[in-house]
């Protein structure tokens, strides 16, 4: 492997190129992606250097992620090379004839497929369903931002598990957290008629060692509710009734008073 030259200097965006093949380096302990635009697709671009934040601390998660995006980047230059070239005069005899590029159906973003999941999922589901499935396209985008499903990649997927660990996730949720991402860009992906390889799928999730199982409920404490459950049912019921506090009243006098007040 390679040594990693990781730069912190202010003129380290003009340096990262050419000292490192993997564009990356580090501030405040924080790994950047840096990378410049060539000339002849710089039309193309809106700045003349691509900077990136991978908000990871993880020098693996970091080389990765550049990988993946350098990856793509020369997709998209390659892309724009091959149209500036059937746009160039040839001084040939025989014209080249070349095909028409066909689009194929675009496919919409991670947010996107989230609603469609839940418009044809949720129906006959609980609040609970919504919630998590919610929840865990929310931590896909706080990682790997809100994009199109056909673009992310295994790279990012590895990423998106490496920071799961991160946060101090057990495997298994991590397990179902890509359980349920899975399912849902498998049925956007069906949905859309999109012929791409579910980026989420095939992704290696190990097994540690970090579930805490639950010891059961000791027999003798389980027998000892029941037998005050019993005796609770088996003791009657006592009738109390409310007391009705007494007031005193004043009598009216006899008829014998009042000729004696006389």
């Amino acid at each position: 492997m390679h040594a990693l030259f990781l730069l912190c200097a202010v003129g380290v965006d003009k340096m990262v190129d050419k000292n490192c093949g993997r564009y990356l380096y580090l501030k405040r302990g924080v790994y950047y992606f840096s990378r410049h635009v060539p000339i002849d697709v710089r039309q193309h671009h809106d700045c003349q250097r691509i900077v990136i934040c991978l908000k990871t601390k993880s020098l693996d998660a970091a080389d990765r992620a550049a990988r993946s995006i350098a990856y793509k980047l020369d997709e998209w230059d390659r892309y724009h090379q091959a149209v500036r070239l059937q746009t160039m005069p040839v001084r040939t005899v025989h014209q080249p004839v070349f095909l028409p590029l066909m689009d194929g159906p675009v496919a919409p973003t991670l947010s996107n497929s989230l609603e469609t999941y839940l418009a044809l999922k949720a129906h006959d589901k609980g609040p609970v369903f919504t919630r998590t499935a919610t929840r865990n396209v929310g931590y896909v985008i706080d990682v790997l931002c809100d994009r199109s499903i056909t673009d992310y990649s295994s790279l990012d997927a590895a990423q998106f598990r490496d920071a799961l660990f991160e946060r101090g996730l057990s495997s298994s949720s991590v397990k179902r957290i890509f359980g349920s991402v899975r399912a849902i860009t498998k049925l956007t992906l069906s949905e859309h008629g999109i012929d791409s390889k579910n980026p989420f799928s095939g992704t290696y999730l190990p097994d540690k060692a970090d579930v805490v199982a639950r010891e059961p409920i000791p027999l003798p404490v389980i027998k000892n509710i029941q037998q005050e459950c019993l005796k609770e049912l088996k003791e009657p019921k006592k009738d109390v009734m409310p007391t009705i506090p007494t007031v005193k009243m004043p009598l009216s006098p006899t008829p014998s008073e009042i000729e004696d007040d006389k």
